[in-house]
């Protein structure tokens, strides 16, 4: 269809003077110092090519899938991961009383159906508390009820009988 490779190329254009200027960047920051070093600007322009990228990848699998008959439904995700945070009661955050509770299931729930950015979700939280803690409650919360939707989705499906658990085992897991 015209329209979706007029779609495509530009997302390439796009991806590929990101990747350029990410590129230059690095390049130049080597010359200057003799040693590789990632700025500030140089990661937001490799992860926004890299997202731009996985997302071109992903919607030009669906479509090719589409044209043999499957379909996926992202929405049904949401849903599910929108109706668990609505029903889950919050117990794993420690010392808040039950409308701090209900504070954060209304917030994380409002997260999930516009999809505003997640500082914006903990800068709501920031209100009853901590920076730092209402960054760790948005972050940790909103990974468990996506986390949530997609295995209530995938038991939905009837197509998928187990799920395997996988972790980098670096410092980051805890």
């Amino acid at each position: 269809d015209e329209a979706e490779r007029a779609i495509r190329d530009a997302l390439e254009r796009r991806i590929e003077k990101s990747l350029r200027a990410g590129f230059d960047e690095m390049v130049e920051s080597y010359y200057v110092s003799q040693q590789w070093r990632i700025t500030e600007g140089m990661e937001k322009k490799l992860k926004a090519a890299l997202y731009d990228s996985v997302s071109l990848g992903v919607n030009v699998s669906l479509d090719l899938l589409e044209q043999v008959g499957i379909s996926f439904d992202y929405t049904m995700v949401l849903d599910e991961a929108l109706e668990w945070a609505r029903n889950y009661s919050y117990e794993l955050i420690g010392g808040i009383e039950a409308t701090g509770k209900e504070i954060v299931s209304r917030a994380v729930a409002r997260f999930i159906e516009t999809g505003k950015p997640l500082e914006e979700l903990a800068g709501e939280l920031a209100s009853i508390y901590s920076g730092p803690r209402a960054a760790m409650i948005a972050s940790t919360e909103t990974t468990r009820a996506f986390y949530e939707g997609q295995v209530a989705s995938f038991r939905g499906s009837g197509v998928i009988k187990k799920m395997e658990w996988r972790t980098a085992r670096d410092e980051r897991v805890c």
